[in-house]
């Protein structure tokens, strides 16, 4: 999954991070966000505002979840 997301986002050189990334937060998740970055043309480094888009959505869930005083659940990686 995450060697996919490297060639999405034409950034070959951090696909071990992809792959990384992939496990940690799941392949789907990383998989619709690789391809929504893809599909802007504007913009010029891809895997930037990638991992810009995912910090963003991290931090965004675990602000939820010390608005609702429980703890952050992790994204966990498709069950096989």
């Amino acid at each position: 999954m995450g060697l996919e997301v490297a060639q999405i986002l034409q950034d070959e050189k951090h696909k071990s991070l992809y792959i990384k990334l992939a496990r940690e937060h799941g392949g789907e998740k990383i998989m619709r966000l690789a391809k929504d970055v893809a599909d802007r043309k504007a913009i010029r480094n891809k895997g930037a505002y990638f991992m810009k888009v995912l910090a963003s959505e991290t931090a965004a869930a675990g602000a939820a979840a010390v608005a609702a005083n429980t703890k952050p659940t992790p994204i966990s990686a498709p069950k096989k």
